[in-house]
C-alpha cells in the first residue's frame, strides 16, 4: 500500500500567529520561529497529494475523513 500525503494548511499566516499567541504556550521568539518554519512548510504543500485548510477543526476532520474514505475505495492500479 502506498502512502497518501495530506498537508494541513492554516487559513492564513495571520490566523496561525493568532492561534499560537492565544495558546500562550510559547514565548514571542518561539512563535516567530514557528511562523518562519510554517512558511517553509507551506512552500512544500505542492508536493503533497492533498491540502486541507484547517479553518474550522470540525470541517478539516471531515475533509480528512473523506480523503481516507476515497483512498480506501480507489481502484487498485
Amino acid at each position: 500500500t502506498e502512502a497518501v500525503s495530506i498537508f494541513i494548511m492554516p487559513p492564513s499566516l495571520a490566523e496561525l500567529e493568532r492561534r499560537l499567541v492565544d495558546r500562550q504556550t510559547e514565548d514571542e521568539e518561539a512563535v516567530k520561529r514557528r511562523l518562519a518554519a510554517a512558511v517553509d512548510e507551506m512552500n512544500l504543500a505542492k508536493d503533497y497529494d492533498y491540502v486541507v485548510v484547517n479553518d474550522k477543526v470540525s470541517e478539516a476532520v471531515k475533509d480528512i475523513a473523506a480523503i481516507i474514505r476515497a483512498e480506501k475505495n480507489r481502484f487498485p492500479l
